[in-house]
């Protein structure tokens, strides 16, 4: 069995007032998983939102960039107890709104227990017009070849036209039952875990008690699977 988590940390930011990697560390910790996707982290010259976790966690990491800002870097990343043996990046197109940031997708492959699996983390765009052309981009790229993993905050919705470029290859773990966004009282299925169909997914969760319904405004996504 592989579990994976997804997890929009906010920078660390908690809905208390508090920065703090180490409780958001703690929370993956408890839940146990073997792969970790990350959203909303940065890393500067001294530090990284990464490495305070691995403090916590004693774990590898990859740090994904899609934003250099004056005095840091921002985007995504990926944690896993397991070994990292290879890495793509993928710049995803924009669309000309307000809303628009530079936003990427990155491809790993990581050997969990001997067995190696393709995983595909991400960050999506808040527009509606951005998505689809980021989903579609990330289908066009070949990554999604069985078996594969793709997870991420996708900012999707069931309705979601995006998802539609998706559903030829992958389903979603657990349906559109479990919600994510925003943590106090979740309403919306933002953060996304899909499998091909040649995984099985065993079981899938929000975690939405103790400290995950403040420590982000979101709280993790975690399944249970089984690779082939």
């Amino acid at each position: 069995m592989l579990r994976v988590m997804t997890y929009n940390l906010h920078r660390g930011r908690g809905l208390d007032g508090r920065t703090s990697f180490a409780r958001q560390a703690e929370i993956i910790a408890e839940a146990e998983p073997d792969i970790v996707a990350v959203q909303e982290i940065t890393k500067r010259d001294d530090a990284s939102d990464l490495g305070e976790l691995c403090e916590v966690l004693r774990w590898q990491s990859r740090f994904v960039l899609a934003q250099t800002r004056p005095s840091s870097e921002y985007g995504h990343g990926l944690l896993t107890r397991g070994e990292v043996e290879e890495a793509e990046t993928l710049e995803l197109p924009g669309h000309d709104s307000r809303e628009t940031e530079p936003r990427t997708a990155a491809r790993h492959v990581v050997r969990i227990d001997g067995q190696a699996i393709a995983v595909v983390s991400t960050h999506l765009a808040l527009t509606t017009l951005e998505r689809d052309a980021q989903i579609r981009a990330i289908v066009d790229s070949g990554w999604i070849e069985a078996p594969c993993i793709l997870l991420g905050d996708l900012n999707c919705t069931p309705r979601s036209s995006a998802l539609e470029a998706l559903a030829p290859r992958m389903v979603r773990a657990g349906g559109w039952r479990h919600r994510t966004w925003p943590a106090l009282l979740p309403l919306f299925p933002l953060d996304h875990i899909y499998v091909t169909r040649d995984i099985e997914v065993q079981r899938a969760t929000t975690i939405t008690t103790g400290a995950a319904r403040w420590a982000s405004d979101h709280v993790p996504f975690v399944a249970d699977l089984r690779l082939p």
